[in-house]
């Protein structure tokens, strides 16, 4: 006859059951823990590849639309923000020509001075635009409020002016007396991709028109006012409001090199902002020669649909 399991025995037995079933149960939260983390990890993943192609989508419809053979289909690098849709998102989309900001490498002294002076009317833009053309500049000649090697040397760095073009807007933050600060505030009106010396006035932003000697921002304001209607009227741009500034300016509908805001607004997701600038080449088909996707401390700086 089988002897009855002494009361002792059942009670660790009952215990031991008991925390079986407690790790049990913690492992199986565990994994579900894991589990609902990986979900989510890779839903993540495909929301932002469904942005980013929605993006990279909106770039190739608008090169599209502005090789339009039907005029009044085709688009015109006027700043114009407009809206498409893609893989059920929305993406506004603004195109304006490169040149409508002021080039690093091209730029004529005045013009530097004068945009450094309404960004940081408190430094010192003097100084700091001779900075830019002695590091952009061949010779080793300092200008009168430059800085070249020696000027680096006492400033404790280890480099000095490369005496070539800037390749990067980026580049700015290590000519001397430019902090990441006033490189960062200056990055929405510069451009190493424009190539010209002068501004493209239709497509110039009010803080880069000021930058034009002789221009004060109320001007530049009232200017890109009547620019816009004189685009849907079809009329001529009111280019004489710019009075002796007109020597620093052209004015051409220029889609040779563009710059292109894309923002795609996803549904209880923030809003997905990027710059592209892109360059024809021989063959007249365009090439990406940057790309920088922006954060949300950009939006307003660089966004005004």
């Amino acid at each position: 006859m089988r002897r009855p399991m002494p009361e002792r025995s059942r009670g660790f037995a009952l215990m031991l059951v008991i925390w079986s079933l407690v790790i049990m149960l913690g492992l199986s939260a565990g994994f579900a823990l894991a589990v609902r983390h990986e979900t989510r990890i890779a839903s993540d993943l495909v929301d932002a590849a469904r942005i980013d192609a929605s993006a990279i989508a909106a770039r190739s419809l608008a090169l599209l639309a502005l090789n339009q053979r039907d005029v009044e289909e085709r688009w015109r690098p006027d700043g114009q923000a407009r809206l498409l849709t893609y893989d059920g998102l929305r993406i506004v989309v603004r195109v304006r020509s490169e040149t409508g900001r002021v080039d690093l490498n091209r730029a004529p002294r005045p013009v530097l001075v004068g945009l450094i002076e309404q960004v940081a009317p408190d430094r010192d833009f003097e100084a700091l635009a001779d900075a830019i053309i002695d590091w952009r500049d061949r010779d080793d000649r300092r200008s009168p409020r430059g800085a070249e090697a020696d000027e680096y040397r006492d400033a404790d760095l280890s480099y000095g002016p490369p005496n070539r073009h800037f390749r990067s807007v980026h580049e700015l933050g290590r000519v001397l007396g430019f902090d990441s600060e006033l490189s960062r505030a200056l990055a929405p009106f510069v451009t190493v991709h424009s190539r010209r010396p002068r501004i493209n006035a239709m497509s110039a932003e009010p803080t880069v028109l000021s930058a034009i000697p002789g221009v004060d921002p109320a001007t530049a304001e009232l200017f890109v006012t009547e620019r816009g209607q004189s685009l849907l009227d079809g009329t001529p741009p009111p280019i004489e409001l710019l009075q002796d500034g007109r020597r620093y300016v052209e004015v051409q509908m220029d889609a040779r090199v563009i710059l292109m805001d894309i923002a795609v607004l996803p549904i209880d997701k923030p809003i997905y902002l990027e710059q592209v600038v892109m360059g024809m080449d021989t063959e007249q088909s365009y090439t990406l020669l940057s790309r920088n996707r922006l954060s949300a401390a950009d939006t307003d700086r660089w966004w005004r649909p």
